[in-house]
């Protein structure tokens, strides 16, 4: 029987571990120190229950957490153990995860206000200006409210009415024995056409009814372009030019006049709000440096000039800049040529300025044809369809005169309007007639 092998000793087995270990890499021989100093360090930490000695004093919490991380400093790194031997450590004192706890929330809230400070900073801008929106609402509506309780449009429209029911020539003396006339009473339809027309302001034809070619825009009525000027914006700037004594001024009053007294409707078009401004009267006010504004013009010297009845009304705010900006306005320019001639590069900037921030308004501006067309190049006044008043024709003259001599005679006979009154003006008329003729 052979004999049993000799048993290893645990010197033999410590010499044979030393050989193997010495096989193995470098890297493999660093990692099993390492970890084997760890494993020696976290079994120093833990309680030896075979021989019990003198507890040593428990050190601080921030001591603790010092020998730690030098241990694992040292050893270079932290393995399974180390973390064991931190976690112990935040395990034995319960305030330290509150402490952490609510430093993470608090340095969360931190950065979070930080965060939504840009956001703070614009809800409160756009609130602001949500509420100055909503403030000049509450005002346009107030506005509106206090129109329509005063029933301001309805008195502006008589006291612009009242302004131009008279037949007064503008810049002309009254001669005696002539009586006013309405101008109801004598005022004959002008008849517009395009014969000075450029061809680049020429309008659509197709735009205007009956139209088929350019032959027909003859013997026009300005309410026919009115009309137009809902659906066609070229036809919300008008310039009518015409030489003196062609009733340029005498068709913008019975424009003014039919919107005023509410007689618009039977040429078929909407209610709009008539504004006539003779250019003499604010040629030296719109030359100046810095002019008024439309609405300002309106207000602090148009209104303020017209005749009134009955008690007179403030101008609600806002009112003419309201009524300009819906395009509710007509507004009526006459005379540009009597303008100085120094002056009417800034009148002219002055009325394309109001023409281009009110282009639903329609705009209306009379002048001699040499005025209008002889302006300097930079400030040239230049509306999209331009209209020339045409001769009278027979027809017309004759209804003119029959007309003027009816209530000049009904006048001189303190208003009667019998067969004998009518004869002496029939005979009158006839009279001139032939001399014109």
């Amino acid at each position: 029987m052979e004999a049993p092998p000799p048993q290893k000793t645990g010197l033999s087995v410590r010499q044979s571990l030393h050989q193997r270990f010495h096989k193995q890499s470098l890297g493999t021989r660093i990692g099993f120190r390492v970890g084997w100093a760890l494993f020696n360090k976290c079994l120093g930490l833990l309680p030896m229950t075979q021989t019990p000695g003198p507890q040593k004093p428990k050190l601080p919490f921030n001591e603790r957490l010092a020998e730690l991380v030098l241990q694992a400093i040292m050893t270079g790194g932290v393995s399974v153990g180390g973390l064991g031997a931190f976690w112990q450590l935040f395990k034995e004192d319960s305030n330290i995860p509150k402490a952490i706890a609510s430093a993470v929330i608090g340095l969360g809230i931190s950065y979070a206000a930080r965060m939504l400070q840009p956001v703070h900073v614009g809800n409160q801008r756009r609130l602001e200006n949500t509420g100055k929106a909503i403030d000049q609402g509450i005002d346009r509506v107030a506005n509106q409210v206090i129109t329509k309780a005063l029933r301001f449009d309805d008195w502006y429209l008589q006291c612009q009415a009242l302004d131009c029911q008279s037949l007064r020539s503008e810049g002309m003396a009254q001669h005696d024995r002539i009586f006013i006339p309405l101008l109801e009473e004598v005022f004959v339809p002008l008849a517009l056409g395009t014969d000075g027309l450029s061809s680049g302001f020429r309008p659509p034809v197709h735009s205007l009814d009956d139209m088929e070619n350019l032959e027909v825009l003859e013997n026009l009525r300005i309410w026919r372009f009115l009309k137009q000027a809902e659906h066609i914006p070229t036809f919300r700037q008008l310039a009518i030019l015409a030489w003196g004594g062609y009733g340029k001024t005498t068709l913008l009053k019975h424009i003014a006049y039919l919107y005023g007294s509410k007689q618009h409707g039977r040429h078929g078009v909407r209610k709009r709000i008539p504004v006539l401004l003779i250019l003499r009267k604010y040629r030296t006010l719109l030359a100046q440096e810095t002019p008024p504004t439309l609405p300002e013009l309106i207000t602090q010297h148009h209104i303020p000039g017209l005749p009134r009845e009955g008690k007179d009304l403030p101008v609600p705010m806002d009112w003419a800049t309201t009524m300009l900006r819906r395009g509710e306005a007509v507004v009526m320019l006459d005379g540009f040529d009597e303008v100085d001639k120094a002056q009417r590069p800034a009148v002219a900037r002055w009325i394309t300025a109001q023409t281009r921030r009110y282009r639903k308004s329609i705009f209306i501006v009379t002048s001699r044809p040499k005025a209008y067309r002889e302006q300097d190049a930079a400030d040239r006044l230049e509306l999209t369809t331009q209209l020339w008043v045409q001769d009278f024709k027979a027809s017309q003259r004759q209804d003119f005169v029959e007309r003027w001599y009816a209530c000049q005679e009904r006048y001189a006979h303190g208003g009667r309007d019998n067969a004998d009154v009518q004869k002496v003006a029939s005979e009158a008329a006839a009279d001139l007639l032939e001399q014109i003729e």
